[in-house]
């Protein structure tokens, strides 16, 4: 008897299995970005390692692109002075702001900030610090008031920053109200988009956009899906690696939403900002670097409200590319760490400018520039009102949050 020849029924049954069970499964599940994300955590120590060579300066550091410039928290810290203080960043879409005393909160290389919207309809920001104690004013994400109070005393200010209530300080001699007002930070609304520049300096220089940019129309957008991903990889990579263009390829969610065959390209809002514009859609994505290796990634998708069924499951599948493009980037970085040197270098060396201008800037002075640091200043007169407070600090009244009463 002849023995039956089995391997082609096998192979093709395994086929049908994998292509109907098995893969869907591996998608829904995303777990490619989980395992790449794991495996990229897990060599984190090859990118994140310190150097001993104390001799080498800064500007040896920003002028070869080496291990360091992804790695080094000298950079790191270079690059909060030179370039998250004293630029222009994108920060959010007009429409996510709706009613007066509707307000998000931010961060950008640690410095924390607020956006709210006036009763006189106008969006502006501010430095999230209680001017009394440097207390955090609100930890919420979001949220809709237009009385923000301090939990700590009990320090209020109306939408426009200015102080309004300060519990047990309006008797103390010379304390005044109009010098003790919110910081508030360069702000500035163009084609329905918010920008903000954090240097506090008298004069900073305008914010141009893209002529291409002001012949799109942003405005008339809602707001439709917003996701957060904590990426382990240097913010500068994703500056100039991060790219849609691979999902314009093929037949996939981006592709449809674009409506049509043509390629939508990325434009650049800052250093850390993109957006892409197919017709009646805005995708902005901001990098938000938390450390020299770690960066989280804000994407905001806007349309012209749909409520399709189709449309809500392609959101969905957009995400899963957003994520798969991170992983890819994930993985790039710690490639990097092993000498892979294939990078795009333009982007990398806009940036390098930046720092060693900075540099320069530095050393004429003497010491470190900050451009977006604050002083604290108090009349001759009221000078008491500090000393006041560490008196009050055991003082019920003082502690106005102790009944909940400042949770806004």
């Amino acid at each position: 008897m002849e023995t039956m020849n089995l391997s082609a029924p096998v192979i093709a049954i395994a086929v049908v299995l994998i292509s109907a069970y098995i893969y869907p499964a591996l998608r829904h599940y995303n777990v490619y970005h989980r395992i790449t994300t794991w495996y990229a955590k897990r060599n984190e120590q090859f990118y994140t390692c310190e150097f001993a060579e104390s001799d080498e300066s800064i500007l040896k550091k920003v002028t070869q692109f080496s291990l360091k410039w992804w790695t080094d928290n000298d950079i790191f810290q270079l690059e909060r002075r030179a370039i998250f203080s004293k630029t222009w960043h994108f920060v959010a879409h007009a429409s996510r702001f709706r009613k007066p005393g509707d307000y998000r909160t931010y961060e950008i290389a640690g410095f924390s900030f607020m956006l709210i919207l006036g009763k006189d309809q106008k969006i502006r920001a501010f430095h999230n610090i209680c001017r009394h104690r440097a207390y955090t004013i609100t930890k919420k994400e979001s949220g809709s008031s237009t009385v923000l109070g301090c939990r700590y005393h009990g320090w209020s200010y109306n939408t426009k920053g200015e102080l309004v209530k300060a519990p047990e300080f309006d008797k103390v001699e010379g304390f005044q109200k109009e010098m003790n007002s919110l910081w508030e930070i360069r702000s500035v609304v163009k084609e329905s988009m918010v920008f903000v520049n954090l240097d506090a300096g008298p004069e900073v220089s305008d914010l141009e956009l893209a002529a291409e940019l002001k012949a799109r129309n942003t405005a008339g957008l809602d707001w439709v899906s917003s996701w957060k991903f904590d990426a382990v990889l240097n913010w500068k990579l994703a500056a100039g690696e991060f790219s849609l263009e691979r999902l314009q390829d093929s037949q996939n969610s981006w592709q449809w939403m674009l409506g049509r065959s043509a390629k939508t390209k990325e434009m650049k809002l800052s250093y850390s900002a993109s957006i892409w514009i197919p017709h009646g859609l805005l995708l902005t994505v901001r990098l938000l670097p938390q450390s020299p290796s770690a960066t989280t990634i804000e994407c905001d998708l806007h349309a012209k409200i749909t409520h399709s069924a189709k449309f809500s499951s392609l959101q969905k599948q957009l995400k899963e590319e957003i994520q798969s493009e991170i992983g890819r980037l994930e993985i790039k970085q710690r490639d990097l760490s092993r000498g892979n040197d294939d990078f795009a270098v333009a982007p990398q060396e806009q940036i390098s400018q930046l720092l060693r201008a900075h540099l320069e800037s530095e050393r004429q002075v003497g010491h470190e520039i900050e451009p977006a640091a604050r002083k604290q200043g108090f009349s001759v007169e009221g000078k008491a009102d500090d000393d006041l407070c560490a008196e009050l600090e055991s003082n019920l009244v003082c502690k106005a949050n102790n009944n909940g009463l400042l949770d806004w």
